[in-house]
């Protein structure tokens, strides 16, 4: 089966200031799974179309660049399991996502740390 990954603008949370939370939305055999990505716009600036800032947004490039690379990931992960043959649910992929994830951070603080 086809494994889908896009990112939307979660309207089912609106946070305190307006805005509402940008989301990965993972879908496979009809299952969805839904992850933060840590930013939120307000919902005027969102393209719902085409699923990415309008032009008139004054963070544009910034958001545009950290979809790209979250987006990336799981892509790369999704990949890498069809490479293999490997039956994998959704769960295994945020996994395997986020324990790639955080060994690069581990790695990032220990070099921040002896500066």
């Amino acid at each position: 089966m086809k494994t889908l990954v896009d990112v939307i603008l979660y309207q089912y949370k609106t946070l305190a200031n307006g805005e509402n939370p940008l989301v990965i939305r993972l879908t496979k055999n009809r299952k969805r799974r839904y992850i933060r990505i840590g930013i939120s716009i307000n919902p005027q600036y969102w393209d719902k179309i085409k699923n990415k800032p309008k032009p008139n947004c004054s963070t544009k490039e910034y958001i545009e660049n950290i979809i790209t690379e979250k987006l990336a990931k799981y892509q790369k992960q999704v990949l890498e399991f069809q490479a293999t043959d490997k039956d994998f649910s959704l769960n295994q992929l945020i996994e395997a996502v986020d324990k790639s994830t955080k060994n690069a951070t581990i790695k990032q603080q220990k070099n921040c740390g002896t500066n």
